[in-house]
């Protein structure tokens, strides 16, 4: 065996390296495996002068991920969303975009019926409990309310901009759980978000350096191929076919269809899982800020933010970076060229002259949620936990795993679980080990391989 760790930790996005900053926080020797740059989808790209986010991000406060980056020690400089001339899109037509009571009065983008009857149904967002509308989908949750036309699509927005998901169908249709819609919409209008200094990328650094911090060593340039369990050692294969034996293994390799890859088979507990959640975007570099940053389609699913029009370190000095971003139904294939040229024409309603821009970039389909949760399998609570690989020792974390947050919250939550759980079975099997003689030792060992077929692949019968 050429190396070995207590720890193994499979992907270096935002999961995997709190995951590895958890378990080396406990005192366990942890090494991080990717074949691609730390960060994953949270990587900022350079374009020129400006910081691309891949896409919109925020960062939601007083949740779960604001939690666990106090007890690792990051911090994330940043400023709230921009609120002056924010503005709404029905149709051609653009007009306020109602935030409070000043501007619910001036917007001609509801009439005086929809708005006092979004106005309850915000009054009553302190009695919601995201688990009592677990068994209902996102549209069915608001066609409870009778809201009329005007006011629903407003809701609509609210629901989109907060989780991230187009899936608010009438009559019963769509997928997701409505209290996806619930946790984020509360949290976000209680708490609001960041839009980060320096782009997403100061997270993804901020979290590595906690990593390394606690003694991870984070290798970038060794995808792993394959994984096994065996009972009599265990070894990963990665790039120069170096094997390392882990004493347990952390799978963060970012979507379901990524994990099942590493273990060579889908585990039966993640068969009730849905779509991802997807964003196509363009991404905007301007000579200058936007005097009125924001244009949210209200009865169409784009976004349209300034970023550099509040956070810093985003674009040089008087510049502006745009984040142009269409909400995707669930599966959605609209061809590339429409959904460029809708969010082409988005960002002309908002004033942005596109042969002025100084660099852009378009991304037809952006990851956003690995997976979504439905009714049928409860909801946030029932999405397949952290040790629901099939193999003892070995851990999933990513931001579909686990029962706790949405979006980044879930990412950081259950890689700190999952940080958590492998390093306790590790330490349990060492302590187990030291006590084995010698002919009988490493008898519930982990091991990766690589896909030459040097170690047994897993069977299905081994994961269902």
């Amino acid at each position: 065996m050429d190396e070995r760790f207590d720890v193994v930790v499979v992907g270096a996005g935002l999961a995997g390296l709190t995951a590895a900053a958890t378990a080396a926080g406990a005192g366990l020797s942890t090494l991080v495996l990717d074949g691609h740059p730390a960060g994953g989808r949270a990587a900022t790209d350079e374009r020129g002068p400006f910081r691309f986010n891949r896409g919109p991000h925020a960062l939601y406060q007083g949740g779960e991920a604001t939690a666990v980056l106090a007890r690792l020690g990051v911090s994330t400089p940043g400023t709230p969303p921009p609120t002056k001339g924010a503005r709404g899109r029905v149709g051609s037509r653009v007009g306020v975009l109602p935030g409070d009571a000043r501007s619910m009065l001036r917007t001609d983008l509801l009439g005086w019926r929809g708005k006092l009857a979004l106005a309850r149904f915000l009054a009553g967002m302190k009695h919601w409990k995201a688990d009592e509308v677990a068994g209902l989908t996102i549209g069915q949750w608001i066609d409870s309310f009778g809201l009329p036309s005007d006011a629903r699509r407003m809701v609509e927005f609210l629901v989109r901009t907060t989780t991230y998901v187009n899936d608010a169908k009438t009559n019963g249709a769509g997928h997701v759980s409505a209290d996806v819609a619930v946790q984020q919409m509360k949290m976000a209008l209680a708490n609001g978000v960041l839009y980060l200094d320096g782009g997403w990328s100061s997270l993804v650094d901020g979290v590595a350096t906690a990593a390394r911090r606690n003694g991870v060593e984070i290798r970038t340039d060794a995808a792993v191929s394959s994984m096994t369990t065996r009972r009599d050692g265990g070894t990963v294969v990665v790039a120069g076919g170096r094997e390392i034996e882990a004493g347990a293994v952390v799978i963060a390799a970012g979507t379901p269809e990524a994990g099942a890859a590493v273990l060579g088979v889908r585990p039966s507990a993640w068969a009730g899982l849905g779509p991802a959640v997807e964003a196509s975007c363009l991404d905007l570099g301007l000579a200058t800020t936007m005097a009125e940053p924001i244009l949210f389609g209200i009865d169409v699913p784009i976004y349209l933010v300034d970023h550099a029009s509040v956070a810093k370190g985003l674009a040089p000095a008087g510049g502006g970076l745009v984040h142009v971003a269409k909400y995707l139904e669930l599966g959605e294939d609209t061809p590339a060229d429409e959904l460029r040229a809708s969010l082409e024409e988005h960002a002309r309603l908002a004033g942005i002259d596109l042969d002025a821009v100084v660099e852009r970039r378009f991304l037809r389909r952006m990851t956003v949620v690995g997976a979504t949760p439905s009714p049928a399998t409860g909801g946030l609570a029932g999405r397949p936990g952290i040790d629901s690989t099939g193999h003892p020792g070995v851990f999933v974390a990513g931001d579909w795993v686990g029962h706790r947050g949405w979006l980044t919250d879930c990412a950081l939550s259950s890689g700190e679980a999952a940080g958590t759980a492998a390093a306790r079975f590790a330490a349990a099997r060492a302590s187990s080990a030291s006590q084995t003689p010698a002919s009988s030792a490493g008898t519930a060992e982990i091991s990766l391989v690589a896909a030459d077929g040097s170690h047994r692949q897993p069977t299905r019968q081994d994961v269902a």
